[in-house]
């Protein structure tokens, strides 16, 4: 085919002579090969090939792809780049989520459930610290306020050695839970 396309101009648009002989020189097969193939191609609808004893003509039924014509394939291939694009946001999105975990996040992705942690990734890893964080600072906190009975938000930060977010948190996780409340002045005091 492509010394068919390579020799002959016109060819998608008119019926060419071609010479056989010529063609099997520059194919390097036998010119009853090359018949053969044409005729092969001819039988396939590929082109229209008449077989004479003096002149053969040929000319393509299929029309050349290329970039100024609208392939078959031309829907697939915009499929295609969707589905590319969404597995790059889905890879992206695994990369910066950092509150659900990652085996979680794996089996989703392949439209698996599962409803326990792994707890073997850096998620998980990350939360069983953070969670052992607040249990050290709720109990800093309970400690602080068991000495001076009523504390503000201010004055237990100031007191703790943790940092100021991490502080509220637990203040917050305290309250939740039911361990302290706010009196009257704003202040924290136990239950």
């Amino acid at each position: 085919i492509l010394i068919l396309l390579r020799s002959y101009g016109g060819i998608f648009e008119n019926t060419i002579h071609i010479n056989e002989y010529e063609l099997a020189n520059k194919t390097k097969i036998s010119k009853n090969k090359l018949i053969k193939y044409l005729t092969k191609l001819n039988s396939d609808r590929i082109i229209d090939y008449q077989r004479k004893k003096n002149i053969s003509a040929v000319q393509f039924l299929v029309m050349r792809e290329d970039n100024k014509t609208i392939n078959r394939i031309s829907k697939n291939v915009l499929k295609r780049n969707q589905l590319k694009i969404s597995k790059k946001k889905a890879i992206l999105n695994y990369i910066k989520n950092d509150k659900i975990c990652r085996n979680k996040q794996l089996l989703n992705y392949f439209d698996e459930e599962s409803t326990n942690n792994c707890n073997i990734c850096d998620i998980c890893i990350n939360n069983k610290k953070q969670q052992i964080n607040i249990n050290k600072i709720t109990k800093e906190i309970l400690l602080l306020i068991d000495k001076k009975e009523k504390l503000n938000a201010k004055e237990i930060v100031l007191l703790s050695k943790f940092k100021q977010q991490d502080v509220l948190n637990a203040l917050q996780y305290l309250l939740e839970h039911n361990k302290l409340k706010i009196n009257d002045f704003n202040k924290y005091e136990k239950k």
